[in-house]
C-alpha cells in the first residue's frame, strides 16, 4: 500500500490521456489490495472505476474516480493509525 500514491497519479495521468487499458489495469491491481486488506468500501470504488474504463466510459471513470480516491484516503489514515497503535 506504500506504493499507492505513486499508482493514484499513474491513474489521474491515464484518466487525463484517455488511455483506458492502463486506468482499468491500475484499477484492477487496486482493487485486489483493497480485497487482501479487508476495504470493502476501496475495493466497490476500484471496482466501478475499473468497469468504466473497460467499457471507455472516461466521464464515468472521472466520475467514479473521487470515490476511490477518498477510499484510499481513509483505508491509508485506518493504516497508520493501525501501525502507531501497534507500535505504542
Amino acid at each position: 500500500m506504500a506504493e499507492q500514491p505513486v499508482h493514484l497519479e499513474a491513474m489521474r495521468e491515464a484518466l487525463a490521456m484517455a488511455d483506458c487499458d492502463h486506468l482499468a489495469f491500475l484499477a484492477h491491481s487496486l482493487k485486489g489490495a483493497a480485497a487482501t486488506l479487508c476495504a470493502p468500501l476501496l475495493r466497490e470504488a476500484c471496482l466501478d472505476l475499473e468497469r468504466a474504463a473497460k467499457s471507455g466510459l472516461l466521464d464515468q471513470a472521472g466520475a467514479a474516480f473521487p470515490a476511490m480516491e477518498e477510499a484510499m484516503a481513509d483505508v491509508l489514515i485506518a493504516m497508520r493509525g493501525k501501525l502507531t497503535t501497534t507500535s505504542a
